[in-house]
Order: structure tokens, then C-alpha cells, then sequence
């Protein structure tokens, strides 16, 4: 083959999400990993479409290496008119995801957010608009992994450079069967995982109490009377919009149901987290 010819296509191996290449993507984000802040969590996340927590790294492509107070980001998301009015939500989502950095000036763009913007650029996102384009693309009851599947897996490696969220999903797989129990899963958080039972099952005000169950030796009494435990104690984010954020990834399947009532109506037993098939750890 000439390769002086213009048919020749020059690809970046770190950015192609063709499955040659996704080794060289872990090997760069785990790098990455090691130079960010960990310990965040997830109970910050809303009912929203996962590309959402996207946008705000798109606010930082004049100011990489400057930080940004939370005002000075909803300042630009009003500017822009960006749909989702949630502006503050969608800033502390992308932090729990670990694209943005907090610290006493307020937000930075990490290295990980970085390079996601970078891939972005790559893509065809190459602006906050773009984005929003994407985003109207969707449809309500699609997922973005059914929509745009290399999309979602590259994501998807974002997302597992969070320690508890890659911790939590080995969890799943550890089960060894396709669909697992939300009683299973409370169960095994409760008796081996407290600080993952704290980051993504418990809602922020209970925190406290579970602490203080654990402290004095009782943490059995959580699994005496799931509905109780669940109201009381239950964060409804875990079962409903972690659980679509799965969905979104491909890390669960879109057979999953969403769960729609209120969170003590819930029935353990019944409820499922089934997993998908292509899951990047």
C-alpha cells in the first residue's frame, strides 16, 4: 500500500474507541488517576440524562488551568441557556465523577476531565452547543449506550477511574449471575462494604446514624426490616438514578426497570440490577 497516499488515516490511538485501542485508554486514565483527589460520592446524583454532568467541563476550554468559583459556572450555563436548569447539580455530578476538582478557589478541571474534553474534541463535540445537539438527539426511553454505544464505553472508563464506583460494579460481577437482588446487594454492603454502603446507598442526612449502628456493633438491625431501613435510611438516587446511570454506561442492561414510586414501597426481593454485557473494569 502507498502510505503517501491521501487514503492514509492517522489515528490517535488514545482517543479511538475501536476495542484495539481501548487498552491504550486505560493505561492513560490510569495514570491520569493517580494525580486526581479520590473519596468522592455519589449520593450527589440526580434524576438527569447522564451526558448532562458532561457539560461543565465545556466551561473550562478557556480557563484549563484556572479555577472557577460554582457562580462563575452558572453565570456561563445561563449565558448559554443550557436545558437542564439544574446548573448546580450538574457541576457537583461532574465533580463526583471526578472530571471536575474542588478546592478552596472553587472548581478545576481535572486531568481526567481534561482528557475528556480532549476526546470530546475529537469526536465532533468540540463546544458546549455541540453537546447540547447531542443531547437532543436522545430519546427519552433509549439509553446512551443503545444510542451511541462508543460513546457510553468511553464514558464508561471515565467513570471507573472513580475507586468506589469501580469497587461497587467488581461487587456486581463478584455475584457471579446476571441478575442480582437489591437485598443482595444491601446485604453484602452492609455485612463487607460500609463505606460503599455509606457512598451510594445512604442518604446524606442518615449518614450519621448508620455511622454510629455500625460503631455499636448493630449493624444487623438494617436488614431486621428492609422497608424501614429503606425509608428511614435509603437514599432513592441508589435505586433510581445511579441505577439508570448503569443503564446508560451498558453496565447494567436495558432490561432493568426503573423504579418510579416512593422508595419505601420498594420490594428488595423483587427488585433487580441486571447486568450488560460489555463492562470495561
Amino acid at each position: 500500500m502507498d502510505e503517501s497516499g491521501s487514503s492514509v488515516e492517522i489515528i490517535n490511538p488514545l482517543y479511538n474507541i475501536s476495542p484495539i485501542f481501548l487498552d491504550d485508554i486505560k493505561n492513560e486514565l490510569t495514570v491520569l488517576q493517580h494525580q486526581k483527589k479520590k473519596n468522592r460520592s455519589f449520593s450527589s446524583f440526580g434524576r438527569t440524562h447522564i451526558l448532562n454532568y458532561f457539560a461543565p467541563i465545556f466551561l473550562f476550554q478557556d480557563y484549563e488551568s484556572k479555577s472557577r468559583t460554582k457562580k462563575e459556572l452558572i453565570t456561563d450555563f445561563e449565558k448559554i441557556d443550557w436545558t437542564n436548569k439544574a446548573y448546580s447539580e450538574l457541576i457537583s455530578g461532574a465533580n463526583t465523577i471526578g472530571i471536575l476538582d474542588l478546592n478552596e478557589k472553587g472548581f478545576t478541571l481535572s486531568k481526567i476531565g481534561q482528557f475528556c474534553l480532549e476526546h470530546f474534541v475529537t469526536i465532533g463535540i468540540d463546544s458546549i452547543s455541540k453537546l447540547q445537539e447531542r443531547l437532543n438527539q436522545t430519546q427519552r426511553n433509549k439509553c446512551v449506550y443503545s444510542e451511541f454505544p462508543s460513546l457510553a464505553k468511553f464514558l464508561q472508563l471515565i467513570y471507573f477511574q472513580n475507586p468506589d464506583f469501580k469497587h461497587f460494579i467488581s461487587i456486581l460481577q463478584n455475584f457471579d449471575k446476571k441478575e442480582v437482588s437489591s437485598k443482595d446487594i444491601i446485604d453484602m454492603l452492609i455485612m463487607e462494604y460500609p463505606n460503599l454502603l455509606l457512598n451510594f446507598f445512604v442518604k446524606p442526612t442518615a449518614k450519621d446514624k448508620v455511622v454510629s449502628m455500625f460503631l455499636s456493633g448493630n449493624k444487623e438491625a438494617l436488614m431486621d426490616n428492609y422497608k424501614k431501613t429503606i425509608s428511614d435510611f435509603g437514599h432513592y438516587n441508589f435505586f433510581f438514578a445511579f441505577k439508570r446511570h448503569l443503564v446508560h454506561l451498558g453496565v447494567l442492561s436495558q432490561e432493568n426497570r426503573t423504579f418510579y414510586k416512593k422508595t419505601e414501597e420498594l420490594d428488595v426481593e423483587n427488585d433487580y440490577w441486571i447486568l450488560g454485557k460489555d463492562i470495561l473494569i
